[in-house]
């Protein structure tokens, strides 16, 4: 939120911005902003790769004074909370909210889904389904399949170490399954991958039925 967008290419929309450090945490890194780069997930998975040298927040010369920042922050959740339903704004701190009848995660029936397919897989394969979730927001879902599946939710960073073949870190996991329920609800908000892989050992192509919706 200090630094207001992507140190690399200029994205300005902050709930999907990311924290980069540029030397890794891991090899000694520290979390000071000298070390610290702030960028959008596509441009966070190039500089992990070392396709672009992530710029330091402190070398942006465009950091906003407190005043201005806290301005920002201030409209970015008036605007965020508008969203769907009616708002009646005091002071800063004095928001009202008024939801709306035809609003609310509570109206929504059994069968109102956001994603619902049905697909076959080869053994190896996968499918993934884009999200994009907030804070408070809540990830439900019935995954059925009639061989064995692994289910997972990963950020991007994840998401491109699971598509290398390499170790990644989920969010939301379940493995070896033929049935399951999804619920996942992210502690910071920014796209995410639900991702459905298929159990390699199958002897050949398999249907699987996925159902999912993202509660606001």
């Amino acid at each position: 939120m200090r630094a207001g967008e992507c140190t690399e290419c200029g994205e300005k929309d902050i709930r999907i911005l990311e924290v980069h450090h540029i030397k890794p945490f891991a090899k000694g890194g520290s979390n000071s902003p000298e070390n610290l780069s702030v960028l959008c997930p596509t441009c966070h998975q190039k500089a992990e790769k070392g396709l672009i040298n992530a710029k330091p927040v402190t070398g942006t010369g465009n950091l906003p004074r407190d005043e201005d920042r806290r301005r920002r922050e201030s409209s970015i959740e008036q605007r965020d909370i508008s969203g769907g339903q009616n708002v009646g704004i005091g002071a800063a701190r004095d928001v009202h909210i008024h939801q709306s009848s035809e609003q609310g995660s509570e109206r929504r029936g059994t069968d109102d889904w956001d994603h619902d397919e049905e697909f076959a897989l080869e053994p190896g394969g996968y499918r993934y389904f884009l999200l994009k979730m907030g804070v408070g927001d809540k990830l439900s879902g019935i995954v059925e399949s009639e061989g064995s599946v692994s289910c997972y939710v990963l950020g991007p960073a994840s998401f491109q170490s699971f598509e290398d073949e390499e170790e990644f870190n989920a969010y939301w996991e379940t493995e070896g399954v033929t049935k399951t329920k999804v619920s996942f609800s992210p502690t910071s908000g920014h796209k995410f991958y639900f991702v459905v892989d298929a159990d390699e050992d199958e002897e050949e192509d398999f249907s699987i039925s996925v159902k999912l919706r993202v509660d606001k």
